[in-house]
């Protein structure tokens, strides 16, 4: 009797460590944009068809969003990028890009396009700034920090730096870390009693 309880408990414990559910990715594709360039923001959802974030162009007073074929970009009247197909660029001003959700998220990555060999990409997050940095070869820069905010900036500020936005990746708000769901609470809890029970009927007998 008392190897099967152990062996329930154990079972139960088990159970409920593998039903802990981990924060979900949510992927938002900035691609396949009417080359529109004549509004300050747009709102895309996340591939999990719910999330939401509005982009705007910084600054807002001298720049538009462009929406690209290969991205988000940033269009100014006699800036650099009215000849280089509005990209994110630092000539003559830097340009950022703002994303906005409703509540914190953790930014995982963000991806690009139309990147050349000495591309750079700068980041905002909470008002601290992330320094400069290069664009991999994959054109997608996975953060190595933790990045939890609702708002972010992405944007470049040297005057050879160009870019289109294609997509940032998310997660789900948990921030990384796992979620118990209510069947795993209840599994666990069962199983912790089940441990309680045995040695207190262990100490009764001693």
């Amino acid at each position: 009797m008392k190897k099967a309880m152990i062996s329930l408990t154990s079972m139960f414990l088990v159970v409920g460590l593998i039903g802990v559910a981990n924060a979900t990715l949510i992927n938002f594709d900035f691609t396949g944009g009417d080359n529109t360039w004549n509004t300050d923001s747009a709102i895309f959802t996340g591939d999990d068809g719910s999330t939401r974030t509005r982009a705007t162009a910084i600054p807002s007073s001298s720049r538009n969003l462009y929406l690209g074929q290969d991205g988000l970009g940033v269009y100014g009247f006699r800036d650099s990028a009215e000849y280089d197909d509005a990209q994110v660029d630092g000539y003559q001003i830097n340009e950022w890009i703002n994303f906005d959700f409703r509540s914190p998220v953790r930014l995982v990555s963000a991806s690009f396009s139309h990147v050349g060999s000495n591309d750079d990409f700068a980041f905002y997050a909470n008002g601290r700034y992330f320094q400069s940095t290069d664009i991999p070869n994959s054109h997608t820069y996975t953060f190595q920090q933790t990045w939890i905010s609702s708002r972010f900036w992405i944007g470049a500020v040297a005057d050879n730096d160009d870019f289109f936005i294609s997509g940032i990746q998310i997660d789900d708000g948990a921030h990384g870390a796992p979620v118990p769901e209510p069947a795993t609470m209840m599994l666990m809890g069962t199983g912790l009693a089940g441990l309680a029970f045995s040695r207190r009927k262990k100490a009764n007998k001693a």
